[in-house]
């Protein structure tokens, strides 16, 4: 894979995938994370610096998955194919 990696981490809210964002953010990827409201998620936003990498994408419910291939296209590595990232 050539240019920038994205990594797309479904549910992005959870406490093991701040790590999990962290890590790849580090390593040079974009990380594309799914949240159930981008309003109440600022909060990740606010833990890494400006300019990082580091999109929300709202897919307001998991278990239906409304919105989640399309927040999930165009990655280079999506969570749901691997566990993690």
């Amino acid at each position: 894979v050539t240019g920038v990696q994205t990594c797309a981490l479904p549910i992005s809210s959870g406490f093991l995938a701040a790590y999990v964002i962290s890590e790849f953010l580090s390593a040079g990827w974009s990380v594309r994370g799914t949240v159930r409201s981008t309003a109440k998620s600022q909060h990740i936003l606010e833990r890494y610096p400006k300019g990082s990498k580091l999109e929300l994408v709202e897919v307001p419910d998991i278990v239906t998955g409304e919105g989640l291939e399309a927040a999930l296209a165009g990655a280079s590595v999506r969570g749901t194919e691997t566990g993690w990232c």
